[in-house]
């Protein structure tokens, strides 16, 4: 798929057929979900702003053959991360000033539906969740704190805009002097919930500017700070929290997107792309 071409449905030149909708420009963040036939569909965001934003979906056959393209969600700005949720649905944030986060079904065209996963606007970049069902969300801002979002119940229409309100905690790093670290090197420090914004802001700004990608495995909540590149490594029962320099080799620019994976004689690995040059 090429932006702001038609998509090639088959294979086979004589019948080729193509996609109604061209596919969509500055793809970012994507993920892909199984369908009920053997199928699968694969999701990206649109980084495009001025209202022309949105999630662009690819839909494949059990035989991985394209079948459809189509968009879940439309008219939004600067689409840049998200996450899964455990419901089979997509999240997607804004990383705007008014930025906020939505969710859409990757199997259903224009699906749009908005959330409450955050409270006030900004340029919000990756979501995910816990085992008990709070969301935590990155701001990719200088002063952008990491939000913690408990919703009123488990239920799936608990994060919609149109259930009744949760609860929002921001993240407190603390018993570290500093996030400045170099390859190699780990630091051990705790952290805390506030329900104050504004103090966990100049805590961000301080100690975890411009958040990036974030994921959750086995009661550890893990993300990174680009503009530090730092790895941090919460144990979210103990409180505590490793960070750790993404700074090793030839990686030296920015982390933005991780995945944590678990299994296997290496046991837990965290994977991240790179935002730069190489």
């Amino acid at each position: 798929a090429t932006a702001n071409r038609h998509v090639a449905l088959t294979s086979a030149a004589v019948s080729r057929k193509w996609s109604s909708l061209p596919f969509h420009t500055l793809p970012d963040a994507g993920a892909c979900f199984n369908g009920t036939d053997g199928g699968w569909v694969y999701v990206s965001n649109s980084e495009v702003g001025n209202g022309r934003g949105g999630v662009g979906v690819l839909a494949y056959d059990a035989e991985g053959k394209l079948k459809d393209y189509y968009m879940c969600m439309t008219s939004t700005n600067r689409n840049c991360g998200g996450g899964k949720t455990p419901w089979g649905t997509w999240l997607s944030a804004e990383e705007d000033t008014g930025g906020r986060v939505w969710e859409c079904d990757p199997f259903e065209p224009d699906s749009k539906k908005a959330t409450q996963v955050v409270k006030f606007p900004g340029a919000y970049e990756s979501v995910t969740f816990d085992d008990d069902y709070n969301v935590y969300t990155t701001e990719d801002a200088w002063n952008g704190p990491l939000t913690k979002f408990v919703p009123n119940s488990t239920n799936h229409e608990a994060i919609w805009e149109s259930a009744p309100l949760g609860k929002y905690m921001y993240f407190m790093l603390t018993g570290v002097g500093s996030t400045s670290l170099i390859s190699g090197v780990s630091v051990n420090a705790s952290f805390s919930w506030t329900t104050s914004r504004s103090n966990a802001q100049e805590n961000a700004a301080q100690y975890y500017p411009n958040t990036e990608g974030i994921d959750f495995k086995n009661g550890h909540l893990f993300f990174v700070s680009k503009i530090k590149k730092v790895l941090f490594t919460c144990n979210l029962s103990a409180m505590s929290c490793v960070l750790t320099s993404t700074v090793s080799g030839t990686f030296t620019n920015q982390p933005d997107q991780i995945k944590v994976v678990t299994g296997g004689s290496r046991g837990q690995m965290v994977y991240f792309c790179e935002d730069g040059t190489r």
